[in-house]
């Protein structure tokens, strides 16, 4: 399998999906002015634990990570 061929896989797609959406809910809680306590707070990525949870990162020590990037 090539590299090209990731594009059609469905589970990195899924996967790039959710990153986009965790992006995209962070990125406008940062645009309202939102603490990493703030958005943690908020739990916005509480609907996406049930299927991407389950690894190291919950969705609290995920915003905690990738908060102070998003710009």
């Amino acid at each position: 399998m090539g590299v090209r061929n990731l594009e059609f896989n469905p589970v990195f797609k899924a996967y790039r999906d959710m990153l986009n959406t965790v992006y995209e809910r962070l990125l406008k809680l940062k645009n309202e002015g939102a603490s990493v306590e703030d958005a943690v707070m908020q739990e916005p990525l509480a609907d996406l634990e049930a299927q991407w949870g389950g690894g190291i990162f919950n969705g609290e020590k995920w915003i905690g990570i990738v908060y102070p990037a998003v710009y």
